[in-house]
Formats: C-alpha cells, structure tokens, sequence
C-alpha cells in the first residue's frame, strides 16, 4: 500500500463560486417551488388528508392533558407522534383555540407550512450531495427533478411524510460526509 500523498503547507482550500448563471437559476428554482408548494396550500385543500383525519383527533386529546404512547397506545413511533404534538401547541400559539373545525384548520395549516420547510431543507440536501457528485449545473437539474415530482407535492399537503424523507436525505448526506455516527443517529430518529 502507498502512503496517501500530504497535501503542501502552501495549499489552500478555496470555494469556487458559483457560476452567475447557476446562481441565478438556484434563485428561481428556490423561488417557484416555494411558490408553488404555498399557492397549492392556499388554493388546494385534499379530499383525504391524514392529518385531519387521524391525527387530529389524537392531538385534540391534548386539551384534556392525555398524550400519545403516556396515557394511549399510538400506531406511529414515538418521534412522530410528539411532533404532531409541538405541532399542535404551534397552530395553538399561532391561530388561537376555538371550535374543533377551527382548530382542525389551524392545525391542517400549520402542518403543511412546516411540510414546506422540511423540503426546502431537503432540496438543500439533495443540491449538496449533487453538487459534490457531479458539479453545480447537474445538482440544479436535480433540484429541478425534485421540484417537478408531483408526488411530493402532494404528500406535503395531505401526510407527514416529509419529516421523516428530510431525517432520511439527513442521514444519507451525513454517510456521504463521511460522519457514520450521526448518520446512524439520524436513521434512527427518522425511523422513529
């Protein structure tokens, strides 16, 4: 085996920056998908949704003080089920309490508002792992990829699934970096 070579004490690391071009289109692609995802929130409410219905009657069980996996038995794991918990002490603190449709609303609302933010975070993701595999002009067109699926698109409005893709795309990116560690941390919190 031979030695791996050291680098020169005059080498330096330098960031390359981006291309205008890619910069600029980064910009836009950010900026239609987060107008996009808000406007169908705005104007699209789904049929089903399992938020509506099933998980808010378990965390409208809160105002009574009775929470998941404490004082019930819950289908989904641990980290989930207190997420949807935070979640509802936010549509709480942000819209108010009122009647049960209300509060449904709020909920529903604040859900896919953090949905968004969960895949922008994992576009962030998949543009830095493609950006290390294949440059900055590849990773934008998997960004572009990303932003077309209609299937995230739609599990961002009606379940919570984005939460657990982000925690996945974490981990992924985080074994990628070489940092197994908290890559496996991470596994198992998105298992969770």
């Amino acid at each position: 085996m031979s030695p791996t070579p050291k680098e020169h004490h005059t080498t330096e690391r330098v960031e390359v920056p981006l291309p205008r071009e890619t910069a600029v289109e980064l910009l836009v692609l950010v900026g239609v998908f987060l107008t996009a995802r808000l406007m169908s929130i705005w104007w699209f409410q789904p049929l089903h949704s399992e938020i509506t219905t099933f998980f808010f009657p378990f965390a409208y069980l809160q105002n009574q003080g009775i929470f998941p996996l404490v004082h019930y038995w819950f289908e989904y794991p641990p980290v989930q089920a207190y997420l949807m918990v935070a979640l509802r002490y936010l549509a709480v603190a942000v819209c108010g309490r009122g009647s049960p449709a209300w509060e449904c609303l709020c909920l529903v609302r604040t859900v896919q508002v953090v949905s968004v933010v969960w895949e922008l975070a994992s576009l962030q993701l998949i543009y830095s792992m493609a950006k290390a595999l294949r440059g900055p002009k590849a990773a934008v067109r998997a960004c572009w990829l990303y932003v077309a699926l209609f299937s995230t698109a739609f599990v961002s409005l009606s379940y919570v699934e984005t939460f657990p893709v982000f925690l996945m795309l974490a981990a992924i990116s985080l074994a990628f970096h070489s940092r197994p560690m908290w890559a496996a941390v991470v596994t198992a919190g998105g298992f969770m």
